[in-house]
């Protein structure tokens, strides 16, 4: 994948531009808007940080499209019409957020679904990045210091509507980040990754400070878009899975995984705790998913 790396030059700043991608995990429905325009605002540091805003559909929403459409998965046959069925969610959440910023007296540019900027292969579902041209993402933080972008949209080389799959809002942060030399921030409902969903009950998880990009792709998808590691690791390129009104978490893409509790986990690939951890709480033992699915997107 070929990525532009030119800093964005907004205001005359001198901090280092943020990416945050909400999910819906934090977005769930319009009624969240206010908390992500308030994070957002946190994270601009008075006008002296310029954020790029990824946004995910609204909790259900995609599914809402696929049964309108008589389609029972996103990976029945479509092609770009299924695309750009899919997109509306993304869209819809991201408009809407824009309206929030800019009701709470930011100014936010959005940034269209055809002008995001990550380029896919020809797999209109499950797009592979080919390229990232951030230069319009560049232009709006140049004239509104905040560029609010749907996630999990693409488009082809010819131009025609493609998505990048399942948490593919993630592998847009990324991408983004990467194009624009910016900090990833994404943003969950955990604030962190723990060896286990949390909200399962039992002894509380251990939460990592740290992970490496191995060890991350083993505790599975239901947080973290494995593409999205993966893309990260082969450009280098650490991020961080916070919470609200946070700034600590976790650094996916560091050279070592740590707990908050221990300097170092003992082994440093794998993860005997997840795999001991007590029966009785009705965890099966192989699995290792640490928070809640979000969206697909």
């Amino acid at each position: 994948m070929s990525d532009t790396t030119a800093k964005p030059q907004t205001r005359g700043s001198t901090e280092q531009t943020v990416v945050l991608k909400f999910g819906s995990s934090v977005l769930r429905s319009p009624a969240d808007l206010p908390r992500v325009a308030a994070e957002i605002e946190r994270r601009r540091d008075r006008g002296r940080t310029p954020v790029v805003a990824i946004v995910s559909a609204f909790r259900g929403r995609t599914d809402e499209l696929l049964a309108g459409a008589g389609t029972r998965s996103r990976f029945d046959t479509g092609g770009p019409a299924l695309a750009s069925l899919l997109s509306v969610g993304e869209i819809e959440a991201s408009a809407l957020l824009a309206l929030e910023i800019e009701r709470a007296g930011i100014h936010a540019e959005l940034v269209p679904p055809e002008r995001v900027g990550v380029i896919a292969s020809d797999a209109c579902i499950e797009g592979e990045p080919v390229q990232t041209d951030p230069r319009w993402v560049l232009g709006a933080l140049r004239r509104a210091g905040v560029a609010v972008v749907p996630g999990f949209v693409s488009r082809t080389r010819d131009g025609r509507p493609a998505l990048l799959g399942r948490g593919g809002s993630d592998l847009t942060a990324v991408c983004l980040a990467a194009a624009l030399g910016a900090r990833c921030v994404l943003v969950k409902d955990t604030g962190a990754v723990h060896e286990w969903d949390p909200a399962e009950g039992g002894p509380a998880p251990k939460r990592f400070a740290t992970l490496t990009f191995e060890d991350a792709l083993a505790l599975g998808d239901r947080v973290i878009q494995p593409r999205a590691i993966r893309w990260a690791q082969r450009l280098g390129r650490p991020f961080t899975v916070a919470g609200l009104g946070a700034d600590g978490g976790t650094l996916v893409g560091a050279e070592r995984t740590t707990t908050t509790d221990e300097r170092e986990t003992d082994e440093p690939r794998a993860f005997a705790a997840v795999h001991a951890r007590p029966q009785s709480q009705g965890r099966a033992s192989t699995t290792t998913g640490q928070a809640r699915s979000e969206h697909a997107s």
